[in-house]
């Protein structure tokens, strides 16, 4: 049986952490990152099945690090992690590659 393994890239230790914990009792094999560059640098080279990215990360945006990763043949589905809602912010993440 193949075990679905989520990318999460979070800054916020707690949320990370929370987010990881709740995943993994749900069965999923969670790798977690804390950073931007080291999303980009680990999940281009080891996808994992899905992505989540928080849009609001310390040293870039997560949409930058999906376009990042789309360009190096990540086709990985990609959520969106933020307490942004409007419009204008969900349509800016459909258009860096984002699939919700």
């Amino acid at each position: 049986m193949h075990v679905i393994s989520v990318g999460l890239c979070e800054d916020d230790a707690e949320l990370r952490s929370v987010l990881g914990r709740a995943l993994d009792t749900e069965g999923f094999e969670v790798r977690a990152t804390a950073t931007g560059h080291d999303a980009v640098e680990q999940f281009s080279s080891d996808p994992p099945d899905v992505l989540v990215l928080d849009i609001g990360l310390r040293d870039a945006d997560g949409r930058d690090v999906c376009q990042a990763l789309r360009a190096n043949a990540v086709d990985a589905p990609v959520l969106f992690l933020t307490a942004r809602g409007a419009l204008t912010d969900r349509l800016a993440g459909f258009g860096a590659g984002g699939d919700d």
